[in-house]
C-alpha cells in the first residue's frame, strides 16, 4: 500500500509538533518588556517614598538628644554647686555640653534657632544658656526645624527645667 497523503481536515502531526516547540521555546522581546514595565509600575506604588532630608521623626529624635545635654547640665550645675553653660552655635548647627568636651553636630538641613535672651554670658562669641546650682537658668529654649516640621525646646527661667513642644 501506499503512503496516504494528508488530508486538508486533519492537521499534520510532524508540522503540528514544530508548531508547539517554536511557541515553548521562550517569552519574545516584547512580552518581556511589557512584563518589566507592569513590574515597575507595581513596585512605585508599592514602595514607600523617601524624601530627602530630616524626617519628623528624625528632628524629634534630635531633639531629645538636645534635650538630654541640656537635663545633663542642669543636673550637673546643682550637683557641682556651680553654674554650667551650654554653648549653642546656631550657625554651624551644634550645641556643646558644658560639662563634657564633644559636641553634638546637627544635619546641616537643621536650622537652630536661640531665644533672645541668650546673652547672659557677654564674654562668650556664641549664645550660651547658663544652669545655676539653686535651679535657676539663663536662657529660654531653642528651636529646630527643618522644611517639614518645627520643634521647640523651652527652659523654665525658674527651675531649669527642659522640655519639648512641639
Amino acid at each position: 500500500m501506499r503512503g496516504r497523503k494528508a488530508s486538508p481536515t486533519m492537521p499534520n502531526k510532524a508540522a503540528a509538533g514544530s508548531e508547539v516547540q517554536r511557541l515553548t521555546n521562550g517569552f519574545t522581546l516584547l512580552e518581556t518588556l511589557a512584563a518589566l514595565a507592569i513590574l515597575a509600575i507595581v513596585a512605585s506604588l508599592a514602595l514607600p517614598r523617601t524624601g530627602s532630608g530630616t524626617s519628623p521623626n528624625r528632628l524629634r529624635a534630635w531633639a531629645y538628644q538636645v534635650t538630654a545635654i541640656l537635663a545633663n547640665d542642669r543636673y550637673a550645675a546643682r550637683r557641682r554647686g556651680q553654674p554650667i553653660s551650654t554653648l549653642v552655635d546656631g550657625p554651624n548647627h551644634r550645641i556643646q555640653s558644658g560639662t563634657a568636651e564633644r559636641w553634638l553636630i546637627l544635619p546641616d538641613d537643621v536650622n537652630l534657632e536661640t531665644a533672645s535672651s541668650l546673652s547672659c554670658d557677654p564674654t562668650r562669641p556664641l549664645p550660651v544658656i547658663r544652669f545655676f546650682p539653686d535651679g535657676y537658668s539663663c536662657g529660654e529654649g531653642l528651636r529646630l526645624q527643618t522644611v517639614q516640621s518645627t520643634i521647640d525646646i523651652t527652659i523654665n527661667r525658674l527651675t531649669g527645667s527642659v522640655s519639648i513642644a512641639e
